[in-house]
């Protein structure tokens, strides 16, 4: 397996291994992956799943860098992401 998984293959995989058509796993991984979002949105920090691990999120700062085509310096903005880290039991 490669270190990426993209959506269409979570799909494969839950469909595969559940036994559920195609179709009713994908509206199961996009329900998921939007209440997660949701959650976010609507102000929680974290998002625990006992047994899996914990959807976080992070704040990225903004920081300098160079621009390679024009060696001029510009600030890349911060921003938020989601970090996952696995329960430690599993």
């Amino acid at each position: 397996m490669s270190d990426k998984l993209s959506f269409q293959h979570i799909v494969d995989l839950i469909s595969r291994r559940s036994g559920v058509q195609r179709k009713q796993a994908e509206l199961f991984a996009k329900a998921f992956f939007d209440t997660l979002t949701e959650t976010f949105i609507e102000g929680e920090e974290q998002v625990g799943i006992k047994g899996f691990g914990i959807f976080k999120l992070v704040t990225v700062d903004s920081r300098e860098s160079v621009n390679v085509t024009n060696g001029q310096r510009i600030l890349i903005p911060g921003y938020k992401k989601i970090a996952f880290s696995p329960d430690e039991t599993v």
